[in-house]
């Protein structure tokens, strides 16, 4: 599923770029996008009680963009289980992948503030949607990031890292033991 914007005013900061948040925002809008597509939307909430929280969510940001660049972003469902979803998103603009980032939901009974299983109906589309396609299962792995979350690992064909890796906690020169 895809969803199209342009870069705003807004978002731009003093650097002359997207500003960090702004990615997010960007995913956020594209998580209710297919959300509404999947019937897990505002109206399934107001109808049920139920929705779906946000509890992780990380952002690899991969270039720039700037004011009115057209970002397209590709989402994708990486997993999902009864009682979670988790979201991949691909972000574009006519120069290349901007960033990739990985969401994952719990559906959540608001008027008992307990996770529990989605309804059997919602639980078929994902699963249909997951599973409909090989090019879903490609988008998937793609935005998938390995143990340690470096992409590099992932896709050899992104800008190599020019900073080294982070430095463990016990090894961090700063640091204490």
């Amino acid at each position: 599923m895809s969803y199209e914007t342009t870069v705003r005013p807004e978002w731009i900061d003093y650097n002359g770029h997207m500003t960090d948040a702004a990615y997010a925002v960007l995913c956020a809008e594209a998580s209710e996008a297919f959300l509404a597509a999947v019937d897990l939307s505002a109206d399934y909430q107001a109808a049920t009680g139920r929705t779906t929280y946000t509890v992780e969510s990380h952002i690899y940001y991969l270039r720039e963009a700037v004011e009115g660049d057209v970002v397209t972003v590709e989402t994708v469902i990486v997993d999902s289980d009864s009682k979670r979803l988790r979201l991949g998103h691909t972000l574009r603009t006519a120069s290349g992948e901007i960033a990739r980032a990985e969401l994952l939901y719990l559906h959540v009974n608001q008027r008992t503030g307990r996770v529990e299983p989605f309804p059997e109906d919602r639980q078929r589309r994902l699963t249909k949607i997951a599973t409909s396609s090989d090019e879903h299962a490609g988008l998937a792995a793609r935005v998938v990031h390995d143990q340690v979350g470096h992409l590099d690992a992932v896709d050899p064909g992104l800008p190599q890292r020019t900073t080294p890796p982070p430095v463990a906690p016990a090894e961090h020169p700063t640091r204490q033991p």
